[in-house]
C-alpha cells in the first residue's frame, strides 16, 4: 500500500470515530435537556401549588356580641407571601343545622376572594333566627384572636375546597386527597 492510502484510511477511521462521538454527545445533550425540562416543570408545579395552598378554611367558634353564648362559622383564609385573588371559590362543609337537614354537604361560594381573612357565620346556630338562609354573607375577619378553631368536632367539618387560580387552573382540596390540580377552568 502507498503511504497516501494509509493516510486516507486513518482519516476515514478518525471520521467514523468523530461521527460516533458526536452521536454519543448528542444523545447525552438530549438526555440532559430532558432532565432539565422535568426539573423546570416540577418547579413550576411546586410554585403553582404553593400559591394554591394559600387558601384554607376551617370551622371556628367565638363569643357572640352579648357574651351569652357562642357563634359558629367558617373562617376562610387567603394569606401568605404568595396570596392572590382566587375565583369561583366553593367551600363544601357539614355542620350547619339549617343547611344539613338533607345531610348533603353545603357550599359557601364566592365569585372572587382577594387576599385576607374572612368569616362566614353559620346562621343555623343563632337563637331567634328565622332560618331564611343557612349562612351569613362573607365578611372580613378583623380580629383573628377571637376565633377558636374546632379541631375535634366531628359534626363541624370542611369536606372540600374548590377554586380557580389566576392562571385558570381549577384546584380541589379534600381531607382524604389533599390538594390537587383538577384541570383548566377555561
Amino acid at each position: 500500500m502507498e503511504p497516501g492510502t494509509w493516510a486516507e484510511w486513518a482519516g476515514a477511521v478518525a471520521s467514523i470515530f468523530a461521527v460516533a462521538f458526536s452521536m454519543v454527545a448528542l444523545k447525552s445533550a438530549r438526555e440532559a435537556n430532558r432532565i432539565a425540562n422535568k426539573a423546570v416543570a416540577r418547579d413550576v408545579e411546586r410554585q403553582r401549588a404553593a400559591v394554591a395552598r394559600q387558601l384554607q378554611a376551617w370551622w371556628v367558634t367565638w363569643p357572640n356580641e352579648d357574651a351569652t353564648g357562642s357563634c359558629y362559622g367558617v373562617l376562610i383564609r387567603n394569606g401568605g407571601e404568595a396570596a392572590t385573588v382566587f375565583y369561583d371559590v366553593e367551600v363544601e362543609t357539614r355542620g350547619n343545622a339549617l343547611a344539613d337537614a338533607g345531610r348533603a354537604p353545603v357550599l359557601i361560594t364566592s365569585e372572587r376572594l382577594p387576599p385576607g381573612d374572612y368569616i362566614v357565620r353559620s346562621m343555623g346556630r343563632q337563637a331567634g333566627d328565622s332560618g331564611a338562609r343557612p349562612w351569613s354573607f362573607i365578611e372580613p375577619a378583623t380580629d383573628l384572636s377571637r376565633y377558636a378553631p374546632l379541631l375535634r368536632a366531628k359534626k363541624f367539618t370542611i369536606t372540600a375546597v374548590r377554586f380557580t387560580d389566576p392562571l385558570g387552573i381549577r384546584w380541589e382540596w379534600t381531607p382524604a386527597g389533599s390538594l390537587r390540580d383538577v384541570g383548566s377552568a377555561l
